[in-house]
């Protein structure tokens, strides 16, 4: 199910390049459908435009790294907080 979401949210990069984000500026995270109180994120100076499902960052609500080759967003923990804030938000788009 994870596999699902993450490959949904990379998708949906797609979709928002140009617009909301820019393949280096903006950044998407996704709460995890399997675990409790974990998130997908883009990772830092990556290109958006060419991002897989499996170079997505998993975090926790305090945005400290849990799995993943590449650190997270610097905004980790602001997407995080929103997420641990307001439980029925499961994803948040920081755009230009």
């Amino acid at each position: 199910m994870d596999r699902d979401i993450k490959e949904q949210l990379v998708h949906k990069i797609m979709d928002f390049i140009n617009g909301l984000i820019t393949e280096k500026v903006g950044n998407i995270s996704v709460r995890s459908i399997e675990r409790e109180n974990v998130i997908y994120i883009t990772p830092t100076q990556n290109n958006k435009g060419t991002l897989q499902a499996e170079q997505l960052i998993l975090i926790d609500m305090d945005g400290k790294k849990i799995e993943g080759e590449s650190r997270p967003s610097i905004e980790c923990k602001f997407h995080a907080g929103i997420m641990k804030a307001r439980p029925k938000i499961n994803a948040v788009i920081h755009s230009l």
